[in-house]
């Protein structure tokens, strides 16, 4: 990737025509100078964006079953993609009598229970963990959507 910034200079001249005439001068004299920054992606950010690709192919966010979500989400975890604290939310069942095997929509059960949460006003650290589980299973549908075109 390249980033590019102008830098200008401006000078002022003083120009005397002749001795009994006095004439000053003022140019804008612009010069641009190109700068050039240049951005790497790790190893370990590579490696990073392939694991939540193949994570993303597995599952389907929009269709799974609790134990199915235990796993996606240990594998998160284990490799680093997750913190524990976003893990806990996402382990949370939709309900005590949830059937494990069952499955279900958990990227819009999770979108459910953050507005409720938003509208009975609940911790902000709660609502913000699951803005967090939110985006995560955002990114792994476009990427499970993107990844089952081809």
């Amino acid at each position: 990737m390249q980033v590019s910034n102008n830098t200008y200079a401006y000078s002022i001249n003083n120009i005397q025509s002749d001795k009994s005439s006095p004439v000053t001068a003022v140019s804008n004299s612009t010069t641009t100078k190109a700068q050039t920054d240049t951005v790497t992606i790790s190893h370990a950010g590579r490696n990073a964006e392939e694991k939540w690709q193949d994570i993303a192919s597995k599952y389907d966010v929009t269709n799974m079953s609790q134990s199915e979500v235990g796993k996606m989400t240990e594998e998160l975890y284990d490799n680093k993609l997750i913190p524990k604290d976003v893990l806990i939310h996402m382990l949370a069942p939709a309900s005590m009598n949830q059937d494990p095997d069952q499955k279900y929509d958990v990227f819009s059960q999770m979108r459910k229970s953050l507005e409720f949460a938003e509208s009975i006003k609940t911790d902000p650290i709660q609502i913000e963990k699951k803005r967090q589980v939110i985006e995560i299973f955002e990114r792994l549908h476009g990427l499970h959507s993107s990844g089952s075109m081809s």
